[in-house]
């Protein structure tokens, strides 16, 4: 997974608005995340995360999005979301009503 984010990120240092790219590259930061949660690695998952969402922001202000395209991105904030409100590292920070907080 490091060495495909490292082509992504080349690939958008070049060319910064190729859509297959940030799409990619939000995909891949999300896989990350999920990994990263696995192992409980806290900070790297919140890290990841807010990289794939901010990979999908980047792609959506590029406008003109295919409906296959919304469709993905879609099912990847929705990932995001759940993976997110599901983690450990996330309700450490913000817990639930039903949580103490620590």
């Amino acid at each position: 997974m490091k060495r495909a984010d490292e082509l992504t990120e080349a690939v958008l240092a070049s060319r910064p608005r190729d859509r297959r790219a940030l799409l990619r590259s939000a995909g891949i930061a999300q896989e990350r995340m999920i990994l990263a949660q696995e192992e409980h690695r806290d900070a790297d998952a919140i890290a990841y995360a807010g990289k794939a969402s901010h990979r999908l922001d980047e792609f959506l202000r590029l406008g003109d999005a295919t409906d296959s395209e919304r469709i993905q991105i879609s099912s990847e904030y929705g990932t995001w979301l759940w993976r997110t409100s599901t983690c450990t590292c996330t309700r450490k920070r913000f817990p639930t009503r039903n949580e103490p907080q620590k």
